[in-house]
């Protein structure tokens, strides 16, 4: 039985050498080329209710698509994405941060914290959300009643603090990014 318990020690420490001593091909890379500040203009089509425009709003701008069926007006509105990686951080800046690394021209980001607020409610601040407190960020306050309060689901927190790889190309100061099929190309700044 003595025997037995020494090859037991052996094995483990063995195991442990092997398994914890050994490079294991599981490496987070970061491509150095990628370090810095990157900028791109995006253009969105945005549906907004009618009842959220200023009041003046359709006569300064008359040439405006208004869907009769849903009431929604279609506002195209091209905004600056900002987006800061170095050495496996990535920040979006006033958007979302988190880890990334990369390898053979695809980059997985996972998204720790989101810049948020609630913009119903004047007493909600904007500050940096971890997954968990995010839970504690109203969706929307109707007609800022507090009683009517909704909520995050799970589904969506976990779709906003979500790991998601992209294929990238760099040549010199110019970023691309395939979100999806979705190609944004950023310039260094």
């Amino acid at each position: 039985m003595g025997n037995f318990n020494i090859c037991l020690k052996i094995i483990v420490i063995m195991f442990g050498i092997f398994v914890f001593g050994c490079d294991n091909d599981i490496k987070e890379e970061f491509d150095a080329r990628l370090n810095g500040k990157w900028i791109a203009y995006i253009k969105v089509t945005l549906d907004i209710p009618i009842e959220h425009l200023p009041p003046d709003y359709i006569n300064q701008f008359p040439d405006i698509i208004i869907n009769e069926e849903t009431g929604m007006v279609e506002v195209e509105v091209e905004y600056r994405m900002e987006l800061e990686l170095k050495n496996g951080q990535f920040e979006y800046i006033d958007n979302s941060r988190g880890i990334y690394f990369t390898n053979t021209g695809k980059i997985t980001m996972k998204t720790t914290h989101r810049y948020w607020s609630n913009l119903n409610d004047p007493n909600w601040e904007f500050k940096w959300y971890t997954k968990d407190e995010f839970k504690t960020v109203p969706k929307s306050i109707s007609s800022g009643v507090v009683d009517n309060i909704e909520y995050y689901s799970d589904e969506e927190i976990n779709n906003i603090f979500s790991i998601n790889t992209y294929d990238y190309s760099i040549n010199g100061n110019i970023l691309v990014f395939n979100f999806n099929g979705e190609i944004i190309t950023f310039n260094r700044k």
